[in-house]
């Protein structure tokens, strides 16, 4: 995926948007909406940091990642 100058996005770029535009708080925002009809609901956010976030303002949420911990 390119930007408008035709240079890919840096993590940085995705990281400072995301924040910019409160993507994260619109996320729980949205989920809460939609809960009380859903079984469940997979989001993909751009950093584990975030996920992590997300998922300590949401009751049953859990943040699911490449290199957690094994229980």
């Amino acid at each position: 995926m390119y930007n408008s100058t035709k240079a890919e996005y840096t993590d940085e770029s995705i990281k400072k948007a995301y924040e910019d535009n409160d993507i994260g708080d619109r996320i729980v925002q949205r989920i809460n909406e939609l809960a009380n009809n859903r079984k469940s609901i997979v989001v993909f956010v751009p950093t584990v940091e975030e996920a992590k976030r997300i998922a300590a303002k949401l009751p049953s949420a859990v943040a699911i990642y490449g290199d957690m911990p094994v229980k």
